[in-house]
């Protein structure tokens, strides 16, 4: 074979890309150049390639090989290791006229195939591997950035962006970490079908989603704009005295008195009938525990927020202690939350 054609360094085959998607992302000059052969009679290499938009009619799929423009194989991939995603969208010829040449003949007789077992076809089908790989190789890129730029379009989601919102919680950084890598990899999914399943995922877990139990927090902590900005801020521990700190000056309003923190919670709630908050009527026993256990829960509190281990540390070595988290801030919020939602249903004083 080596009479028929020359190997050339810097040959360029021309290859024709369908879709305007391509052109669009900007890809044309990769997808368009490759080293490879020129045929020593001048034979003009075509190959087309239709990668996104619909798939291939199943009798097209493939390379098919015209020599003097009449068939000599029809359709097929010549061992590329590809998904059925690569092959339904993969379609093109090659005009090799010197394959008349040959003598004996590698042409069968029907003209639907060659004699690949010939050695003299050897030069051809390595060439062939090559070039359909760099294809398939090509088509994986274009592939994972259209379905990228897809899923940002229509869902508006950064996957960095999602992931690093979610970074102290292991169970979804490792399930978007699943599925980003599936997306990236469009030999395991369908562009469509990725597409959607990333969106119930996120739907499941937005950025930020424990965040989302703040949807089931009292009002006086969901919408203190403080509190969140030192949330989002990562300033858990700013966020957390925050909110307890309005929780105090609430119970000093209901209960009138000017004490601070743990002592305020002791005057103020508990089973006893001389204590001027009553969480409950407190008619049976049942009913004196819930309205200790409103003071004793506003206590540990305050005391956890007000003492030398938390409130005498600075934010800077807490922060970098991992002494408090978002979960543990979180955490807070929702127990002064509950406490809130108590406090504003009590029985005494009258609202």
């Amino acid at each position: 074979m080596g009479q028929c054609i020359t190997m050339v360094n810097k040959a360029v085959i021309l290859l024709l890309i369908l879709s305007p998607v391509i052109y669009k992302a900007g890809m044309a000059d990769k997808a368009i150049l490759f080293e490879g052969f020129i045929f020593e009679i001048g034979v003009v290499i075509l190959f087309i390639a239709s990668l996104f938009d619909k798939p291939v009619r199943s009798n097209l799929r493939g390379v098919t090989l015209f020599s003097r423009k009449k068939l000599v194989n029809l359709p097929e991939f010549f061992p590329v290791q590809g998904s059925s995603f690569f092959f339904q969208y993969l379609t093109g010829w090659l005009e090799v006229d010197f394959i008349d040449n040959f003598v004996p003949d590698v042409i069968s007789t029907n003209r639907s195939s060659l004699a690949w077992n010939d050695e003299k076809l050897q030069e051809l089908i390595n060439f062939l591997e090559e070039i359909i790989g760099k294809v398939h190789s090509e088509w994986r890129k274009l592939k994972a950035e259209r379905t990228r730029n897809k899923i940002k379009e229509r869902y508006n989601i950064d996957t960095l962006k999602w992931r690093n919102s979610n970074r102290n919680n292991p169970v979804i950084i490792e399930n978007i970490d699943k599925m980003t890598k599936m997306l990236d990899d469009p030999e395991k999914i369908s562009e469509e079908e990725g597409t959607e399943v990333l969106g119930m995922v996120h739907s499941l877990a937005p950025e930020n989603a424990e965040f989302v139990l703040w949807q089931g927090l009292h009002e006086r902590i969901k919408t203190n704009k403080h509190i969140k900005e030192k949330f989002f801020e990562e300033k858990y521990l700013e966020a957390a005295r925050e909110a307890v700190q309005i929780y105090n000056e609430a119970v000093q309003r209901v209960s009138g008195y000017t004490e601070d923190g743990y002592e305020l919670m002791e005057k103020s709630y508990g089973k006893e009938e001389h204590k001027i908050i009553w969480i409950t009527k407190k008619s049976d026993q049942n009913e004196k525990n819930i309205d200790e256990g409103q003071k004793l829960l506003s206590q540990g509190v305050m005391v956890g927020f007000k003492n030398p281990a938390v409130s005498h540390t600075s934010i800077t070595k807490g922060t970098s202690a991992k002494m408090f988290n978002d979960r543990n801030c979180l955490d807070i919020l929702s127990t002064i939350s509950y406490l809130f939602y108590r406090l504003e249903n009590r029985t005494k004083p009258q609202r």
